[in-house]
């Protein structure tokens, strides 16, 4: 059991118990098998590790959590669970599965191939780039929402034309056929639940799969801000 404050924290081995906790601080798991605690609360912390299971239940929490290929390995696989609320969760690496049951959380996807799954819990998933990688997001529900970089989608897709706030009706559709004309460049496949981002809307630039959905739900333009 290890507890890290504002210095660094450095982990080797294999299947430690580390506890994380006080103020801001940066944390390195080396191997892998580790179980952590991040229990900290208002504090901004910084997490690199691979293919360890990580528990976060501090309030409040800022979270920077990193796959860490060291050593040597291309890629991990973390299983988070987060039961805090108001918590923001950054994700750089894929791969990682995200077990949310707080309120309020922020969880921000900046990788593809991760899967989030909402546990009745409401929050704020971001996905990251459109050729990211497809994301897998099950249990959201009405009050949940998506957020898109408008940097990265484009500039005057909010509602009234502005660059930021909830998606434009104008600029979504929910077909299993595909975008009708070049504004609509949200489209959420009912025939696989998948949301496609395309630049060009209806023009013949390729639709691009950003995250998959549960089986039969159905999104709605209102699920969608642009931030």
């Amino acid at each position: 059991s290890m507890e890290g404050a504002s210095d660094q924290l450095l982990v080797s081995g294999f299947y430690n118990t580390v506890n994380i906790s006080g103020t801001d601080g940066t944390s390195r798991l080396y191997g892998y098998g580790h179980t952590v605690s991040v229990s900290s609360s208002n504090t901004t912390q910084t997490l690199y590790a691979y293919n360890d299971t990580i528990g976060v239940s501090g309030n409040g929490l800022t979270l920077n959590f990193i796959t860490d290929p060291n050593p040597g390995n291309p890629s991990g696989s973390n299983h988070l669970t987060v039961t805090g609320s108001g918590d923001t969760i950054s994700l750089v690496g894929p791969q990682n599965t995200v077990d949310v049951s707080g309120n309020n959380d922020n969880i921000a996807l900046n990788s593809g191939t991760n899967t989030v799954n909402l546990n009745g819990a409401s929050a704020a998933i971001r996905l990251g780039s459109p050729d990211a990688g497809l994301d897998h997001v099950s249990g959201f529900t009405s009050g949940d929402i998506f957020q898109f970089d408008h940097t990265k989608y484009g500039a005057g897709l909010a509602s009234g034309g502005v660059d930021i706030g909830v998606l434009d009706a104008s600029h979504f559709v929910a077909n299993d056929t595909g975008a009708t004309n070049a504004d609509q460049v949200f489209w959420f496949n009912t025939a696989n639940d998948v949301l496609y981002y395309d630049a060009d809307g209806s023009g013949s630039g390729q639709a691009l799969a950003v995250v998959a959905m549960d089986s039969g739900h159905v999104l709605e333009y209102s699920d969608l801000s642009v931030v």
